[in-house]
């Protein structure tokens, strides 16, 4: 998935320009899933989330990270579902590429 630079489950699927970056965070951690825990969200996961949900209060438009797509992605990782190891990869990428998205767009602003 990474090395496509493509994952159709975003509103904005072609993360190209960020792969060369998301390919190096991966790299660091031994290409392990970061933002879960035991196949649940972790804490970090779940403030980011927040942060992305109410991107508006930083002047950001929060459609442009998935805002209202991460409670059906939160929910289909509890525990009444078992998620699959591509659900989970999935779910890494789609935290990864839009926290990227989302921490570029404050430093340097959206076109």
């Amino acid at each position: 998935m990474i090395q496509s630079g493509n994952l159709a489950e975003l509103r904005w699927p072609d993360f190209s320009t960020l792969r060369g970056f998301v390919v190096t965070f991966y790299e660091a951690r031994g290409y392990s899933l970061t933002w879960t825990r035991e196949r649940a969200p972790n804490r970090q996961t779940d403030a980011l989330v927040v942060l992305l949900q109410h991107a508006d209060r930083k002047g950001l438009n929060p459609e442009d990270h998935d805002g209202s797509r991460w409670a059906d992605r939160l929910a289909s990782l509890r525990p009444l579902r078992e998620p699959s190891q591509e659900d989970l990869i999935e779910f890494d990428l789609a935290m990864t590429v839009s926290s990227m998205r989302y921490i570029s767009d404050l430093r340097v602003g959206r076109e």
